[in-house]
């Protein structure tokens, strides 16, 4: 399966480039190199900076998103501040590391996480989804780093085995933790197992996230103790989430006088998700000088580190 979609993947791309011309794609491939030695140079060498950037799903980029592996490539890199992870609920009250609800294995046999416990969910293997990737190689085409972010879709596509919370933790290293919580319809027992798995040991190496604020709420009477990170998408949801210690942004909603009021309420901010280099311009114009208080949440971590150290002068965090 995995052989099946890297050959549909590389076909797609040929014709496609087949009918940019030839000299279309030696410039995009001339670019792709350039700029990853770019990278390359600056990773290899990175010593300090003074952003926050925080590996989105592990690094998701490199490894399948949520994967032990990705988890620990993200604990490893040393211009990686924060490690974001995805965690559901099993059948039987178990907490697993994972963006979507729906998986499917590597016999093509669909599973729901919520409906099978985690004796059985660890039994299997499962099959990468490309959605996430697919979507930076296709926004990557018009501005010319095709090859660069193909290079890294395909490094993506290998089975895995599903995490629990904890193996995910015990890989981290000494990276602090955004723990996003996918609630589905059972925020009590999700809830309940938080508080059972977590209790008060972990307040100072986890924040806890949700775009579900109403279960975000009820979880803070629940563990006080931690910080909490409401996920906002749309201006219409600042004003709830304002009662939470971060506020995530999406991308297209960061503008310097929103940041200004945020910052003045003593919030943390991030912006979600940026992963090419246009992107982080567009979102750099936008905060103005508030750019160096921002959690930059990225699949790509070198890339958003590289991009804001090549836009600004190193500072010391």
């Amino acid at each position: 399966m995995r052989n099946n979609v890297k050959k549909f993947i590389l076909y797609s791309t040929t014709l496609c480039m087949i009918f940019m011309g030839g000299a279309k794609i030696k410039s995009c491939r001339d670019k792709a190199e350039e700029f990853s030695d770019q990278v390359v140079h600056y990773t290899d060498s990175f010593q300090d900076d003074s952003f926050s950037i925080v590996a989105h799903r592990g690094y998701s980029s490199k490894e399948f998103e949520n994967t032990i592996d990705a988890i620990a490539l993200a604990g490893e890199s040393p211009y990686v501040d924060y490690i974001e992870v995805d965690a559901r609920l099993t059948r039987d009250g178990e907490i697993v590391l994972s963006h979507t609800d729906d998986l499917l294995s590597t016999h093509l046999i669909p599973y729901d996480i919520e409906e099978e416990s985690l004796s059985d969910l660890q039994k299997k293997k499962f099959l990468p989804t490309t959605e996430n990737q697919l979507l930076h190689f296709k926004n990557s085409i018009q501005n010319g780093y095709s090859f660069f972010y193909l290079d890294r879709l395909l490094q993506t596509l290998h089975s895995y085995s599903l995490p629990t919370l904890e193996e995910g933790m015990e890989s981290c290293g000494n990276k602090k933790i955004l723990l996003d919580l996918k609630f589905d319809g059972n925020v009590d027992s999700f809830l309940s197992a938080l508080k059972e798995k977590l209790g008060t040991s972990f307040s100072q190496a986890i924040i806890l996230q949700s775009a579900n604020l109403d279960a975000l709420e009820k979880l803070r009477e629940v563990l006080p103790e931690y910080s909490y990170a409401a996920i906002v998408s749309s201006k219409d949801q600042l004003s709830k989430a304002s009662s939470f210690d971060m506020i995530t942004l999406r991308k297209n909603l960061v503008t310097a006088d929103t940041l200004k009021e945020l910052f003045g309420q003593n919030k943390k901010v991030a912006v979600w998700t940026l992963n090419h280099p246009e992107e982080i311009m567009q979102v750099l114009q936008q905060a103005g000088d508030y750019y160096d208080d921002l959690y930059y949440i990225t699949d790509f971590p070198d890339v958003v580190s590289y991009c804001l150290e090549k836009t600004y002068s190193k500072k010391k965090k």
